[in-house]
């Protein structure tokens, strides 16, 4: 089994993830560093997210399919800072007048969606 971190998750300074440093460190304005997942692009293909072996996980914690490790890892959402001319005036980054929801992106669907598509639900 494995551990999937999404885009947008901040990942704590530890050794395991020390390869990220480079291109991926943050130092929050409340002082929380940490390595900011993003989309990018390796060899050609676009990467959304990053794997591990769930020998990753601290000694003692089951490991489940299916488990939510974010507290055991203490992975928390990436949110960019408000720009000073900003601060008081706007609550996060979101726009205001899109409407939020609590939807899953259809990337965490991948079998459903390939089982969608060959009864031609979808192009």
């Amino acid at each position: 089994m494995i551990v999937y971190f999404e885009i947008d998750s901040l990942l704590p300074i530890r050794e395991e993830f020390e390869f990220l440093r480079k291109s991926s460190y943050k130092m929050m304005s409340d002082g929380t560093e940490g390595f900011r997942l993003r989309t990018i692009k390796l060899r050609g293909q676009v990467s959304q997210g990053l794997v591990v072996p769930t020998s990753i996980l601290p000694v003692g914690v089951p490991v489940i399919e299916g488990q939510d490790v974010t507290n055991f890892l203490k992975i928390v959402k990436y949110e960019p800072p408000i720009p000073p001319e900003l601060t008081g005036k706007v609550i996060g980054q979101f726009p205001s007048f899109i409407q939020k929801t609590d939807e899953e992106r259809i990337q965490n669907f991948a079998d459903e969606y390939e089982e969608m598509r060959k009864f031609r639900y979808f192009a």
